[in-house]
């Protein structure tokens, strides 16, 4: 068999050629794929970044938000509560006219202690009632401190309500109604002339000093001055008024008239105890439930006696601040008395 070679022109070929170099480009076109597909992915990652950050933003920007707005609110309230408690400069502390912060006004009474008190009776006639009025301690209104710089007198008010058939007494500290033993005429108790010496009933008592022949039993035993024995009774007590005292009691109550000391003689060498002469004191009554000033006595040199502003109707009466006289020449202390005597009234 005859063998036959196959011819093929060159431009055939050529054509031929151009084919596989086409086949060849399609396999690259699969290598450009690829390189779209790594395009798409950066893009996608590119989205994914983009809405993450976007979000992070946004998270942020309420917490801030969130922040901001406390802050704000804790801010406003502490200049409120400041501006509240700053707005009047303080002017105090502390003090008994200070109200933490400001002075109290004059008005305010910052010491419940009186200063001083007085007394006055309504009317003039038997039976008017008695009034009292003190003065206490008011702020300044400029310091904090209760200084007594500010004395102001409160309103009078009803001290005692005095009985039809007494006299009000507002001269006597404190005041008082007495009683009229005897009875009342416009306002004044009806007097009486001087009775019987009824001491020797009473009970006597002293302060302090002597005893024995020296005590209070001589006070109303009878016996007056005279030469040695010389007994007497003498309290401790120096040249001027102070707390000693010598004293009358009864157990039933007693009208009295007035009294009457035995002492001795300040420059008398003679007498029993030279310079112990009773100069005077305080002569008071018991009403029942405080002692009653009827008068003050001071100077005397020898005996004296005092009769009372009104008869007075008591169970005790005595002799306080009882002191020496300055003017004796010896020792000018711890007056005596050789004999107390109180008189009724008649």
């Amino acid at each position: 068999m005859k063998a036959h070679l196959l011819f093929i022109p060159l431009f055939l070929l050529s054509s031929c050629m151009v084919d596989f170099s086409l086949a060849d480009n399609a396999d690259g076109g699969t290598d450009t794929d690829t390189a779209t597909d790594t395009d798409t992915d950066v893009d996608t990652d590119t989205d994914t970044d983009t809405d993450t950050d976007t979000d992070t933003d946004t998270d942020t920007d309420t917490d801030t938000d969130t922040d901001t707005d406390t802050d704000t609110d804790t801010d406003t309230d502490t200049d409120t509560d400041t501006d509240t408690d700053t707005g009047t400069e303080c002017e105090c502390t502390t003090g008994d006219c200070c109200d933490g912060c400001l002075y109290l006004s004059t008005s305010a009474q910052c010491d419940s202690t009186a200063e001083d008190t007085q007394y006055q009776c309504t009317d003039t006639i038997c039976g008017a009632d008695l009034e009292q009025r003190s003065s206490y301690r008011h702020c300044t209104g400029l310091e904090s401190d209760c200084t007594g710089d500010n004395i102001v007198w409160h309103s009078w008010s009803l001290a005692e309500d005095c009985a039809p058939g007494s006299v009000c007494d507002a001269v006597s500290i404190p005041g008082q109604c007495i009683d009229c033993a005897i009875g009342c005429t416009s306002g004044t108790c009806d007097g009486c002339s001087q009775g019987s010496n009824v001491a020797p009933s009473a009970s006597p008592m002293t302060s302090s000093g002597g005893t024995g022949s020296y005590g209070p039993s001589q006070l109303n035993n009878g016996i007056y001055e005279i030469t040695p024995p010389c007994y007497f009774s003498w309290v401790t007590a120096p040249s001027t008024p102070g707390s000693a005292w010598f004293r009358l009691n009864w157990s039933t109550a007693q009208t009295l008239w007035g009294i009457w000391i035995d002492t001795n003689l300040y420059d008398d060498a003679a007498t029993c105890w030279d310079g112990s002469t009773l100069a005077g004191g305080s002569i008071q009554w018991w009403d029942g439930a405080n002692w009653i000033t009827d008068g003050v006595v001071t100077g005397e040199l020898d005996d004296w006696g005092y009769q009372f502003s009104m008869p007075i109707y008591t169970t005790s009466i005595r002799i306080y601040g009882a002191h020496a006289s300055a003017a004796c020449p010896g020792q000018k202390t711890n007056p005596l008395i050789y004999e107390l005597d109180a008189y009724q009234c008649l």
